[in-house]
C-alpha cells in the first residue's frame, strides 16, 4: 500500500505541476484516468484498489476531473480472470506464480474508456447546470458566510491557488504557509509565461505532427546533432499507423550529442520520453544523459546534470515513460549554448521517443 501510495503521489503531483507550469492562466482542465485492472506491479487486488483510491484523492486535492473505467468492470474481471473482453490475455510468471503485468487489452476495453469518460463528463455538466440554477439565490448568503466564518483571503486561496503537492511529507504545521506561498509563484508565472518560447527544443514521435516518419525525424534533428555514433532512426510499420518511431542505440557505447546554440529562452528542465520493454534484447538497458552549458562569456562547457534512464522492466509490455529532470540553479540562460550527450552505458539497446528542453 505504501509503495503504491508513494508512486501515485509522486507521478500525479509531477503531472499536475507540469501541466500548470507549461500553460498560461487559467490552466486547462485536467483529467485523471484509471483504466487498468491488473495489480499495478503489486501482483495483488489491493494494489489495484489502492491506486484507484489514491488517484481519486489526488484529483480531488487539486480540483481535477477523475474517471475510473476500471471500476466499471473490476468485479467482472475478478469474477472471471480468464475473460478477454475487457482484459488482456494474462501470462503466468513461473518464478512468482503470479500473472505478469499486461496493459494491452482489446477494442472493447478502449470503448469502455470512451463511454466512461462520456458518462462522467455529462454527469459533471448536469451537476454544474443544477448548481448554476440555484447559485444566484445563494450568492449573498455565501458572501456573508465567507466574511464571518472564513478568515480573509482563505476563500480566494481555496478557489484560485493550487495547493502544495499532496505527498507523505505534507504536514499540518506547514500546509498553510506552503499554500500561501503559491500566490506569489502563480503571479510570477502568469505575468511571465508569454515571454519567449516555452521550449527551445522539442520533438515527440507519433503518427501526427512534424516527426511522423523516420525521414521527418531525421530532417528535424539534423541541425542539432553534432556527433552520432551508433544511434539510428527506426520505425516499424508492422502494427500499422503507430509506426513505433524513435531514436535507437544499436550497441553498447553508442553516443550522440545534441547542441542548441544561442538559445532564445531559458532551459530549466529536460524531459525525455523513452521506451521500457522486456526480453533478452532489453535486459540491462541503461542510457546516460549528461547535460552541459556554455555561457556567453565562457569558452568551455560545464557539466550541470547527469542522470540515467533504464530501458528494461519485468512486464510483458512495451511502455513509453516520461522522465523530467530539473537543472536547478545551473540552468541554461538566454544566449548560452546547451549540449546534451546520450550514451548507452549498459545493455545492447535503448529507444528515445521524445525530447523537450524547456523553461519549466
Amino acid at each position: 500500500f505504501v509503495v503504491v501510495t508513494q508512486t501515485t503521489f509522486s507521478s500525479l503531483n509531477e503531472f499536475v505541476d507540469t501541466i500548470h507550469s507549461s500553460h498560461g492562466c487559467p490552466p486547462p482542465l485536467i483529467f485523471h484516468l484509471d483504466d487498468y485492472v491488473g495489480g499495478h506491479s503489486q501482483g495483488g487486488i489491493f494494489g489495484d484498489l489502492a491506486y484507484s483510491m489514491m488517484m481519486t484523492r489526488v484529483a480531488n486535492w487539486y480540483g481535477n476531473f477523475a474517471v475510473s473505467s476500471a471500476d466499471v468492470i473490476r468485479k467482472v474481471v475478478y469474477a472471471n480472470n480468464t475473460e478477454t473482453v475487457f482484459s488482456p490475455t494474462w501470462t503466468l510468471n513461473e518464478k512468482t506464480g503470479r500473472y505478469k503485468e499486461q496493459c494491452h487489452f482489446g477494442a472493447s476495453g478502449h470503448l469502455l474508456i470512451a463511454w466512461a469518460y462520456l458518462y462522467s463528463f455529462l454527469e459533471v455538466i448536469t451537476s454544474f447546470c443544477e448548481d448554476e440554477h440555484t447559485t444566484p439565490s445563494l450568492e449573498s448568503k455565501v458572501d456573508a458566510m465567507t466574511e464571518t466564518i472564513i478568515f480573509p483571503g482563505a476563500f480566494e486561496l481555496i478557489q484560485y491557488i493550487l495547493p502544495p503537492p499532496l505527498d507523505l511529507d505534507l504536514e499540518l504545521e506547514k500546509v498553510s504557509n506552503e499554500w500561501s506561498s503559491n500566490i506569489e509563484k502563480k503571479e510570477k508565472h502568469c505575468s511571465s509565461f508569454g515571454v519567449g518560447k516555452p521550449c527551445s527544443f522539442a520533438w515527440v514521435t507519433g503518427p501526427e505532427g512534424a516527426t511522423s516518419s523516420k525521414r521527418a525525424l531525421q530532417n528535424f534533428l539534423q541541425p542539432y546533432v553534432t556527433m552520432n555514433k551508433d544511434w539510428e532512426f527506426e520505425e516499424d510499420m508492422t502494427d500499422g499507423w503507430s509506426r513505433k518511431l524513435g531514436l535507437v542505440a544499436t550497441k553498447i557505447g553508442a553516443s550522440i550529442d545534441f547542441v542548441m546554440e544561442n538559445i532564445e529562452s531559458e532551459i530549466k528542465a529536460i524531459t525525455i520520453n523513452s521506451l521500457k520493454s522486456y526480453g533478452e534484447k532489453w535486459e540491462g538497458s541503461l542510457a546516460r544523459f549528461t547535460v552541459f552549458v556554455k555561457d556567453k562569456d565562457n569558452q568551455e562547457f560545464e557539466e550541470v546534470k547527469q542522470f540515467n534512464i533504464e530501458g528494461f522492466h519485468d512486464s510483458r509490455t512495451s511502455v513509453t515513460y516520461s522522465t523530467v529532470e530539473k537543472l536547478g540553479e545551473r540552468y541554461a540562460k538566454i544566449g548560452s549554448t546547451l549540449k546534451v550527450n546520450v550514451s548507452l552505458v549498459e545493455g545492447t539497446t535503448s529507444k528515445i521517443t521524445g525530447m523537450m528542453f524547456c523553461r519549466f
